[in-house]
């Protein structure tokens, strides 16, 4: 009955139905597409913004600025030299600390080239500052004067200044297309306008250095200018900033900033007068006085604000990803639903419409193949293509019994052609005997010719039997004459080299080496003709051959020399060595690297000590030793199993190399006892930086396998050569001061010039 209903369709009527049914599916599959790709959006939009708020170079940018400028230790350092106050010092010196701090995290970062020259420019200017404050304490204590003090202080800030232009420049160029102009950057070049080499840095100095400036009025007029100029560009970016969607506490704030910039605007022309009245600096630095506490107020509140926000665009990103992930859900049952009743309904008209009746036909031939020619054919009266076939059948059938009748009437007719068939054969018989006496005399003629032709074709087949060999070898095997021209190229040197045979035959061999084999090669083909070259050819040699890619590549070379006739020829075997070469190289780094946390084992450790040691005898400069004891790590193994002590083995190594520099060497000695082999230190308290951070991200639990593992580090520290310049002695003395640390209640560390005093 089912089948009944699809005996008048068409397969074009159900090719359209399969059609419309693949329609419906896609249509569904693109809803959800849509859907997803409108969340995709928002994901993508929200990012663009979270990215640029919270990007780690510019939070680093931002926080640098904000320590060192406008309330930072400028402001701070200007007011200490004008005010002789030593609460100004201290503020100074903290906020100098906190940006050398800052500066630390950001060479933690992955940076560019710039980045790290220009970091090492602020840092050399920090150092400056950090003995000017304490050389204008000396010199107030003494009683010298405020302009002696400002002379005898004076910093280049050029690089510190051109430095952080290059963070900034760095910090934008990463943001490519995607870069927006946001409150955090905005912020950001607010208070570069008045910090730093910006408003308040010059406004202190002009008012420090008025007598001096006297003296030349251009360079009076133009500080001036740079201080209103910092001033309107200050004013720039709080306009640019109320372009953007406020709250009103930021409104407020930026009102209190603005305020403030006026009162400095306004004090520009007042300092004029003063100096015209030939005031004293601490007189006009009295009258001149803003007070700045709106101000710092206001740029703290609108980083409180940027924060807020960017909490904001965090959670739009997640509220768009939980929509997205139950779009996807969606789709994906929406979809499989969609094609699995589409296959169904498929299968089942398949079935009825195509298969049966096709099943039907394939019986009916396979008899009519048996020669059964009473069978019935079924389907001819149906009005599709299933019934075009069936009628296609029967006319199959009425031809079989045709050819039937047509089969019988050629056997007669092959009966009487067999009879005149033996009437020919008899006379063939005759004529045959005459021709084979004439065939026996011409055999003797052909003889001579044969024997020829042997010995040509045993010649042709020795020459097919060497190129087989050749062609079969993969190694490249080259024939050159005396002037290094390339005579024979076989397959296995076209696999290496690139080049077809056709392409190199007729040119000079020099072709397949690079420099400075190339240039080298002629000098010894006309010493090797002239019996003057020294190579043995007994032996293989390796070098670099050229491809025709340009790659460079190492060779295992072979070289044999023939003489045919009165010409020389030589044929080389190069082998392709890279993957044993790599291998090789392999072999030596794991000789010297640990399998488990992949830090350098005791044999490069050893090795770069030893380098250490020979680099401060040459350059006279120091390194220390760091030896690292995990607390507690035996109860972890105990508790948890070794599989759990590894991984905890290999967090421990990433945090020690997150804690050192690149110039540094962190090994792992044996068990949970690490080294950190510090190079280049000024002096060996540098190395409390290392081991605090190392005692601090070890003092956070750490989580393996949903647990939360507690453990600490004892360390022992020696350097050298403050200490000693012997290696021995070195790694006992950080030993003794380690085991120290531990007798002192672990998770602490221990110069070994401490013990001594």
């Amino acid at each position: 009955m089912t089948y009944r209903i699809f005996t008048h369709f068409k397969l074009t009527t159900f090719t359209w139905i399969l059609s419309g049914l693949m329609v419906l599916a896609t249509a569904v599959i693109f809803a959800g597409s849509v859907f997803i790709e409108k969340n995709i959006v928002v994901i993508n939009k929200a990012w663009v913004l979270y990215q640029t708020d919270l990007s780690e170079k510019a939070r680093l940018e931002g926080a640098l600025r904000a320590a060192i400028g406008y309330g930072g230790m400028i402001h701070d350092f200007k007011n200490f030299v004008l005010r002789n106050d030593e609460k100004y010092k201290e503020d100074a010196e903290s906020h100098l600390g906190a940006a050398v701090a800052i500066l630390e995290q950001y060479k933690a970062l992955e940076l560019t080239t710039p980045e790290i020259v220009a970091i090492e420019d602020i840092l050399s200017v920090f150092s400056a500052y950090k003995k000017a404050i304490h050389k204008s304490w000396d010199m107030i204590e003494k009683g010298n004067s405020i302009i002696e003090i400002d002379q005898a202080v004076k910093v280049n800030d050029e690089p510190a200044i051109r430095g952080l232009k290059v963070l900034r420049d760095e910090v934008v160029f990463r943001k490519n297309n995607n870069y927006q102009l946001s409150k955090s950057r905005i912020l950001a070049d607010l208070r570069a306008a008045m910090g730093y080499g910006g408003m308040i840095h010059k406004f202190k100095n002009l008012i420090l250095r008025h007598n001096d400036l006297q003296h030349d009025e251009g360079q009076d007029i133009s500080l001036v200018n740079e201080i209103t100029a910092k001033i309107h560009s200050a004013k720039d970016s709080i306009s640019q900033y109320r372009q953007l969607t406020l709250r009103g506490a930021e409104a407020l704030a930026l009102s209190d900033i603005e305020s403030v910039l006026e009162n400095y605007l306004n004090n520009i022309n007042e300092i004029h007068q003063l100096m015209a009245l030939h005031k004293s600096v601490m007189n006009i630095d009295d009258l001149v006085k803003v007070d700045d506490t709106l101000s710092l107020r206001g740029l703290m509140l609108l980083e409180q604000e940027i924060n807020r926000q960017v909490s904001i665009y965090s959670n739009n990103v997640s509220n768009a990803l939980e929509e997205v992930n139950q779009a996807i859900i969606f789709g994906k049952w929406g979809g499989v639903m969609t094609i699995f009743i589409v296959m169904l309904i498929a299968i089942v008209l398949i079935r009825f419409y195509v298969i049966q009746p096709i099943h039907n036909l394939t019986k009916n031939m396979v008899r009519l193949a048996d020669n059964r020619l009473d069978t019935e054919i079924s389907g001819i009266l149906e009005k599709n293509e299933i019934g075009q076939m069936a009628r296609t059948v029967m006319v199959f059938k009425k031809n079989m019994i045709k050819q039937q009748g047509s089969e019988q009437a050629l056997i007669k007719a092959n009966e009487k052609m067999e009879l005149r068939l033996a009437e020919n054969k008899e006379l063939r018989e005759r004529s045959e005997e005459q021709t084979t006496k004439a065939l026996l005399m011409s055999e003797y003629m052909v003889e001579a010719q044969r024997a020829s032709e042997k010995a040509m074709l045993r010649a042709e087949k020795d020459e097919l039997f060497v190129s087989s060999i050749l062609n079969a070898v993969r190694d490249a095997i080259i024939t050159i004459n005396i002037k290094g021209i390339i005579e024979s190229f076989n397959p296995g040197a076209e696999d290496i080299f690139g080049y077809k045979a056709y392409e190199v035959i007729g040119k000079n061999i020099s072709i397949l080496m690079p420099e400075p084999y190339k240039s080298e090669h002629d000098s010894y083909l006309e010493q090797f003709a002239e019996g003057k070259s020294h190579r043995d050819q007994s032996n293989s040699l390796e070098q670099l051959a050229l491809r025709k890619n340009g790659e460079t590549f190492p060779v295992e070379v072979t070289l044999n020399t023939v003489h045919i006739a009165d010409e020389i020829k030589v044929t080389g075997v190069l082998r392709d060595i890279t993957e044993r070469k790599k291998w090789e190289e392999k072999i030596n780094q794991l000789a010297m690297t640990d399998p488990l946390t992949g830090l350098a084992n005791r044999n490069q450790y050893e090795q770069r000590l030893s380098e250490a040691v020979q680099l401060v005898k040459r350059n006279k400069i120091q390194f220390a030793l760091l030896i690292i004891d995990l607390d507690k790590f035996k109860p972890v193994n105990d508790k948890y199993g070794h599989a759990v002590g590894d991984i905890l083995l290999q967090k421990v190594a990433e945090i020690l190399l997150e804690s050192s520099r690149e110039v540094d060497t962190v090994a792992r000695l044996g068990g949970d006892e690490f080294a950190i082999i510090i190079n280049g230190i000024n002096e060996p308290q540098e190395v409390s930086i290392v081991a605090e951070r190392i005692l601090k991200k070890l003092s956070s639990p750490i989580v393996i396998e949903n647990n939360k593992i507690q453990i600490g580090a004892s360390m022992g520290i020696s350097c050298c050569p403050a200490d000693t310049a012997e290696i021995d002695s070195l790694m006992r003395m950080a030993d003794e001061v380690l085991y120290l640390s531990k007798q002192e209640g672990r998770h602490t560390y221990r110069y070994y010039s401490q013990i001594q005093k």
